[in-house]
């Protein structure tokens, strides 16, 4: 991932999220790292969710099954 200094000319507050586009259509997102690191728990959140919705139906293996892993 590429890292590129913002000139202190660019304000940017916390909550304000800057769409860049190029011919007049979204290319990019800029956030901050808080902002980013929100986004990826959230995602990973989902993602769990998810799974638990895809599992929740799914038969229970039998506990002397389990036992015998062991």
């Amino acid at each position: 991932m590429a890292t590129l200094q913002v000139p202190d000319s660019f304000p940017f507050r916390t909550e304000e999220v800057r769409i860049v586009t190029k011919a007049g259509a979204p290319t990019e997102v800029i956030l901050t790292v808080e902002q980013f690191e929100q986004l990826l728990a959230l995602i990973e959140e989902l993602e769990d969710r998810a799974d638990f919705t895809l599992l929740k139906d799914a038969p229970a293996r039998p506990f002397d099954e389990f036992l015998k892993e062991l």
